[in-house]
């Protein structure tokens, strides 16, 4: 509770906010079912990593005293939970290849961000490099370009394999950190124009769910889905400017039921993150999960991910964060 309160402050409430979303997005994008209904429900979800990571950045300093101190507690704040989390994990499947896989992201299928996230964390004095030279322009076409080559060219080549990959590399992700460092430290100013942004926003979910279907139809549901093709930037990006708008904004956060739950759900999104997957895998054995259709499905998870997580910061108290709770 002191968490939550502290959290209703301004910014922060808003920041804890739009993690909220971002993880219930999360929750829905691995509990949907799959076919025609999830090709057009992500357009509108597939924002919530790349939100994660912008929020990162907007909340990374270009100017830092010691890079060195902040680089240790930003990776250890991850890598700690991330290393227990994965035995965890491993242990039904026997710790096969566990010293590859939990170098690589892989000892659980969500676990790709923490890998992504720890790349950024690294490479933040070069980015900040970046985003403070008259170069900084360059920043915003890593990820269309990679897209290209690697979600279009390489995949309709023959080389998809390639693609299954990607989203394991910062390069993938590389705008919406980038963004949020330009924004956070005012280099840039996105101007805020609503009637503008909405039309960006509905065209772009528009064009993804258009996309998606022709993949769809070609019977490639990866793509159809895929968070990283290019109209899927484009939806995050929209989603980011919207969010970026909203936390400039003067209007102080609601105390309203929903936003107190959207900040509980914010201020324990690391621990859903890391937890999410392992209760849904529990619950799937269970007698009554073929009743639980969606979005029953999603809310149960959700619901028994965050109420573990608040069970656990409860016990462990100061260690909680050990768990990434």
């Amino acid at each position: 509770m002191e968490a939550l309160k502290k959290s209703l402050g301004n910014k922060d409430g808003k920041i804890q906010i739009l993690r909220g979303l971002a993880i219930i997005s999360v929750v829905i994008i691995h509990t949907y079912p799959v076919g025609i209904f999830g090709v057009f429900l992500r357009p509108f979800v597939n924002y919530a990593v790349a939100l994660f990571i912008f929020l990162s950045g907007y909340l990374t300093k270009t100017d830092i005293p010691s890079y060195k101190t902040t680089i240790f507690k930003r990776v250890k704040k991850v890598v700690i939970p991330y290393l227990l989390w994965s035995v965890i994990y491993m242990i039904p499947q026997g710790f096969e290849n566990f010293g590859l896989n939990l170098l690589t992201g892989r000892t659980c299928g969500t676990f790709y961000y923490v890998f992504v996230y720890v790349q950024f964390v690294l490479l933040t004095p070069l980015i900040a490099k970046l985003a403070k030279s008259k170069y900084r322009w360059i920043g915003l076409f890593i990820t269309p370009l990679f897209s290209i080559v690697v979600k279009y060219i390489l995949h309709l080549s023959g080389y998809a394999a390639v693609g299954s990959s990607y989203n394991y590399w910062f390069v993938a992700w590389f705008i919406f950190y980038y963004l949020g460092m330009l924004l956070g430290n005012n280099i840039i100013i996105i101007k805020k124009n609503n009637a503008l942004n909405i039309v960006m926003y509905s065209v772009a979910i528009l064009l993804s769910c258009c996309e998606g279907f022709l993949w769809y139809k070609f019977g490639d549901i990866n793509m159809a889905t895929s968070q990283l093709r290019l109209t899927s930037i484009a939806t995050s990006l929209a989603s980011i400017v919207l969010a970026y708008h909203y936390i400039r904004t003067d209007k102080k956060v609601s105390r309203g039921v929903i936003a107190k739950v959207l900040i509980l759900l914010g201020n324990t999104s690391f621990g859903i993150f890391l937890s999410h997957i392992l209760i849904k895998n529990i619950l799937e054995v269970t007698a009554v999960w073929k009743y639980a259709v969606f979005p029953i499905n999603a809310v149960v998870v959700l619901g028994m991910s965050a109420i573990c997580v608040l069970i656990g910061k409860k016990i462990l108290r100061k260690a909680s964060w050990i768990l990434g709770l």
